[in-house]
């Protein structure tokens, strides 16, 4: 349980980081985490509700896959919005939710980490 917090507040601070850095606006800020859900527009809402889609039948890798098809140094603004939130509601997610879609806190970390290896983020 300890472990799963902070693991929570890791992915908190490194999407908000990212946010900041490859956007330059807060996404979280954006985030209702008791609805799991953001307030985004046009493309970003699109692509959003589409992993949002798999997320919600279990398909939580086939999500990230989507995601991560469209994920490169060169990903239109819409699809870096749309990752950060992705990562955002799968940590708002119950662990047995993410366990049952085959995923946990610890990939979503992977995911945020692998984001700052595509666009150049060191933190170290």
């Amino acid at each position: 349980m300890l472990q799963d917090n902070y693991l929570g507040r890791q992915i908190d601070i490194l999407a908000r980081m990212l946010s900041m850095l490859l956007l330059g606006l807060d996404v979280t800020a954006y985030f209702d985490t008791a609805s799991g859900h953001a307030a985004l527009d046009g493309n970003a809402a699109s692509f959003a509700a589409q992993l949002d889609a798999l997320v919600t039948d279990g398909n939580i890798g086939a999500a990230e896959d989507t995601l991560f098809d469209l994920l490169d140094e060169d990903a239109p603004r819409y699809v870096i919005q749309s990752a950060i939130v992705f990562y955002l509601r799968l940590n708002n997610l119950r662990d047995q939710t993410l366990e049952d879609g085959g995923f946990s806190k610890e990939e979503i970390l992977d995911g945020l980490n692998e984001m700052k290896e595509i666009f150049g983020v060191e933190t170290d």
